[in-house]
C-alpha cells in the first residue's frame, strides 16, 4: 500500500480527533451540580420535537447514573397533550462526565458547554449533531443567549438551525 496514503489518513484521523476535542469548552461536569430541572431554551428541532413547547429535562445523578425524564407539552387540534421519556445516562470512562451513553437508546449525550455555576448549559446527542440549550428558568437573557450562540458558532458549531423553545404554554394554547 502506498505509504503517502496511509500518512494522509493517518493525519485526517488525528486532524478530525484533535478538532472534535476542540468542541468543548468545560474542562468536566460535576454530575452532581448539573442534577435538577432544566428548561430548553433553544434546540434543533426534529420530527420527535418540533411540535413541543414548555420543554424541560429533570436530571438526577444516582449511583453513578444520570437519570433524565424530558417532557413537553404538544398542543393539536385545540388540546394539550404531556409527551414524557425516561433514559438513563452512564459516564464513559475517561470524558470527565463530558459523554454520557443513553440507555436504553445507545446513542451518546454530550455536554459541550456548562458555566461554572450550572445555571445553563449545551449538550448534543452528537458531537455536531442535535443542539439544546438548557438554562434553569424558563426565561434566558437575550445578552447570555446570544453570547452562547457565538460561542457554539466559534466552537464550529452551526447555529442557523436553532430556534428558541416557547416557554409560555398559556400564549402558545391560545393559538390553537
Amino acid at each position: 500500500m502506498d505509504s503517502r496514503f496511509i500518512l494522509a489518513c493517518i493525519f485526517m484521523w488525528s486532524a478530525a480527533e484533535a478538532n472534535s476535542q476542540a468542541l468543548f469548552t468545560s474542562d468536566s461536569v460535576d454530575m452532581e451540580k448539573y442534577s435538577g430541572k432544566w428548561y430548553e431554551i433553544a434546540t434543533v428541532s426534529n420530527g420527535n420535537s418540533k411540535d413541543c413547547h414548555c420543554t424541560t429535562a429533570d436530571y438526577e445523578y444516582l449511583n453513578g447514573r444520570l437519570e433524565m425524564i424530558d417532557r413537553c407539552i404538544v398542543f393539536k387540534n385545540g388540546k394539550s397533550k404531556m409527551i414524557e421519556s425516561g433514559s438513563r445516562g452512564y459516564p464513559v470512562d475517561g470524558s470527565r462526565n463530558l459523554q454520557l451513553k443513553i440507555s436504553p437508546f445507545s446513542s451518546s449525550y454530550y455536554i459541550i458547554m456548562v458555566d461554572k455555576d450550572y445555571t445553563w448549559a449545551v449538550v448534543s446527542k452528537q458531537k455536531q449533531g442535535k443542539i439544546r440549550i438548557l438554562y434553569r428558568d424558563a426565561y434566558m437573557p437575550s445578552t447570555l443567549y446570544k453570547e452562547i450562540l457565538k460561542e457554539l458558532k466559534t466552537k464550529g458549531y452551526s447555529v442557523e438551525s436553532i430556534q428558541k423553545t416557547s416557554q409560555n404554554c398559556d400564549l402558545v394554547g391560545e393559538r390553537f
